[in-house]
Formats: structure tokens, sequence, C-alpha cells
């Protein structure tokens, strides 16, 4: 039974091909075409932003102007509303006063640093030098004197005296210029400092004249002694008094650091100032109705929500077996159904390093480009990924193709005949495949195809309309 011949069906097979062959089949052609071919699939999820932001006060105050309303655009920086200034202005004022006491504390600190050095000096040499007159009257004291030294005692009243009324008259033309204002106090007690030694200096002299007059007795040559011993410690005193002069350096670090101190209080003061105006700290939208005018806020209590258009992306759900198939960069058609369908450009920007506990899904960060204002955080989005290009691929649709136990093939007129042209295929799109091993330029059967034979007769026709 093996061995058996169906000549029925033998003959039945070769009337079908005679037949085919007898046969002229209406087809119709088209040539591939050459294009970049991509490969996606559809990713589903919303459109979210990174940038959404609660506008808060940043200093009490109320409100008294309010700029913007719910859904309004606004640009970064811009001014949105306005508090009451009354209490940062107060608060400014205070510090600038504050600034002003500093600076002329750290003058005065300045002036002193730079006289009183020059002031002690001076005190020191005249306690030495009342020190020396006084141990001269008393070797005098004791020695008796001689005409010569008479004179000299004279002398030295005289000048004694000419002194003492000079610092006299100094210290009366600066105490009045103290009252106009133009020296400082330091400045009048260092010269009523002189003036009082200039007098002590004179009535010592003239105690040494009287001394010297009456001739040496014990008891002046006692208040001879003590004199020294007085000019012994005045001396002591103005060297105690000069080692002091390092402290006034102190007492300048210590006003300029005051001064400082002061001048950021000036700038905490400008930052209230400004604080005042709440602008908006990127562009965006707003979103919800913002507190009305009246309101008194606090430090941190918001004003309102604010939505930013710049930072939104589409945020897709990916699963796990198609993951590998996402790349960062690759480009992305996004379509909104509540758009009317509207699509938007954009690429991958990231993609989740984890996947939810549910159904092992990715998520996927696409950036949009050129996003308009209709789009909103939230709304429903489905996006196209690209995950493989083909460039310059020859393209057929994929209705021509055909395939049987031998491979793929598609038909091609040549003349009045279909051939059978084997092929390879690639990369498919809904509509499209790409195709290898038939020439570009070939009459490719598009609509007649799926019945044709090698070798059958064919023939063009027109196409509907």
């Amino acid at each position: 039974m093996g061995g058996c011949v169906n000549r029925d069906a033998q003959k039945q097979s070769e009337r079908v091909q005679k037949f085919a062959q007898d046969v002229v089949v209406p087809v119709q052609v088209a040539k591939p075409t050459v294009r970049d071919l991509a490969e996606t699939f559809e990713v589903t999820g919303q459109i979210v932003t990174s940038e959404e932001a609660m506008i808060a006060a940043e200093v009490p105050g109320r409100i008294v102007a309010s700029y913007v309303k719910d859904g309004d655009f606004v640009r970064a920086g811009q001014v949105i509303a306005r508090q009451d200034t009354n209490q940062s202005t107060v608060r400014y004022r205070q510090a600038l006063a504050g600034l002003r006491s500093a600076q002329a504390q750290l003058a005065q600190a300045l002036t002193d640093a730079r006289v009183s050095p020059n002031r002690s000096t001076a005190s020191v040499r005249a306690a030495q030098a009342q020190l020396d007159q006084a141990k001269a009257s008393l070797r005098r004291v004791r020695a008796g004197d001689r005409s010569e030294q008479r004179r000299q005692v004279q002398a030295q009243v005289d000048a004694a005296r000419t002194a003492m009324e000079n610092a006299k008259k100094t210290l009366e033309r600066f105490r009045n210029l103290y009252k106009e204002g133009a020296v400082s106090k330091q400045e009048v007690e260092q010269y009523e400092t002189a003036y009082a030694q200039a007098l002590s200096g004179y009535e010592q002299v003239l105690e040494m004249q009287r001394m010297q007059q009456t001739g040496a007795r014990p008891e002046d040559i006692a208040i001879a002694e003590q004199q020294v011993r007085a000019a012994e410690e005045g001396l002591r005193q103005a060297q105690a008094a000069k080692q002091l002069d390092p402290q006034l350096q102190m007492r300048v670090d210590a006003a300029r650091a005051a001064v400082e101190s002061a001048q950021e209080s000036v700038n905490l003061g400008q930052v209230d100032l400004a604080s005042t105006m709440i602008k908006a700290p990127f562009s965006g939208q707003i979103q919800g109705s913002p507190v009305p005018v009246g309101t008194y806020l606090g430090p941190g209590t918001v004003f309102a929500k604010m939505v930013g258009g710049g930072g939104s992306f589409f945020e897709g759900d990916v699963p796990e077996l198609k993951l590998g198939e996402v790349q960062v960069g690759r480009s992305v058609t996004v379509r909104m159904d509540s758009l009317a369908g509207r699509t938007f450009i954009g690429t991958v920007r990231s993609v989740s390093p984890s996947a939810n506990s549910v159904g092992r899904i990715f998520k996927v960060r696409i950036g949009l480009l050129a996003i308009t204002p209709e789009v909103k955080p939230g709304m429903f989005a489905r996006g196209q990924i690209e995950t493989r290009v083909v460039s310059g691929a020859t393209v057929l649709p994929k209705t021509v193709v055909l395939s049987d136990s031998k491979g793929k093939y598609v038909m091609i007129k040549e003349g009045d005949a279909a051939k059978r042209v084997t092929v390879t295929t690639g990369l498919e799109t809904k509509d499209v495949i790409e195709v290898a091993g038939v020439d570009k330029t070939a009459d490719v059967i598009v609509v007649g195809h799926e019945e044709l034979a090698d070798k059958a007769k064919v023939r063009l026709a027109e196409a509907k309309k």
C-alpha cells in the first residue's frame, strides 16, 4: 500500500496547475521602500512633576496684597504676594541705629589707641622729672644754698610759674573747645593732668624757695624727703598706667567685632524686609486658591501651592521582561487620551533601580519636550518606547510576506508572470516589516499574491478607488 500512487490526485494537481498557468491573475504591485525603522513597545502611566512646592512666608506679617489666583502661570522670581512691612521696617531701623553706635565706639577706641600711648609716655616723663626735681630739692635742703643756687631757685620758680600759667590757659582753651564739640573728653583730661602737674611743680619750687630762705630745718628736710617719696609714687603710677597701653588695641578689636555683629544685624533686617515679598521659586502654575488678603502668616505658614511645568515627566510602567530593552536616551512618543490623542516627543531619562513588589513592574521616567500648559500632573498617558532602530531598512507591508514549509517569500512581477523570491525578515512594526533578499527596484505584488504560484500569469489591475 505504501508503494501505490494516487493517480487521481496527480491528475487533479496537473489540471489545477494547468488551470493556474492558463488563468491570468489581476494583481497590484509596489516597490520596496527604504527608511529608518524603529521597534517599539507601549507603556502606560501618568504625568508627574518634580517641581511641586508649598510657598510659605519666611517672616511674620499680614498679607496686604495678593497678585495671583488659582490656575495662574508665574515666572521664577515673580512677586506673588506682599506682607505688611511695619515690623520688619522697625527691626531694620533698630539694626541701623545699633550699627551707627558700634561705629562711633570703634572710632573712639581708635582715637584712644592712637593718643593714649603718647599721653602715658608724657606722664611717665613728667613724673620722672618731678622725682628728679624732688631729689634735687632734698639735696639742696640738706646741703644749704649759695647765692648762685638762690638765683637758680628763683629762675626755677619763674619758669614753673610760666609753665603753670601756660598749662592753665591751654586747659581753659580745650575746655571751651570740648563744649563746642571740637575735641574729645580724653584730650581735655590730658591737659587737666598737664595743668595739675605744672601747678604741682610750681608749688614745689615755691616750697624749695621758702626752704632756701628759711634755711634747712629738720622739718624741712622731712618735708623734702616726703616730696621725694611722693614723686617716686607718682612715677610708679605713671609707669603702671603705661603698661595698660596694649589693652587699648584689645578695645579696638572688641569694637571692630561689635561693628561686624551690628552689620550682620542690618543684613538680617534687609533680608527680613525683602522676605515680605513672597516670590515664586520657579516657573509654574498656582494650584488651588491662595491665602486671602488680610490673613496673618507666621514663619513657615503656607500661602499657596505651586506646580512647575518645566519639571513635568511621563512616568510609565515597564514589565521585567522588557526592562533590558529600555535604555536611557531612547526616544519616546507620548500620547494623552484626555487631549484628544495629542502626542509629545520625549526621551528616557531614568529607570528605577528596583521593581515594586506586585507584578515585577519597574518605573521609567521620560522627559517631555515642548510641553504645554494643558499637560497637568496626574494625567493618564501612553508611551511608545523605541527599543531598536535600523537605519536604511528595506521594508514592505507585513501582509506581503508569505510563508510555507520552505520558508518566507514574496511574489514579484517579472513581465507577465509571477516569481517567488525567498526573503529573510527583520524588524517589524504594526504595519511594515524589514526584508532582505528582494531588489529595491522589484515590483512586489501586494494585492492578489496570496494564491499565486511561481510562474503564474499575472496582469496589472487598476487600484480600487
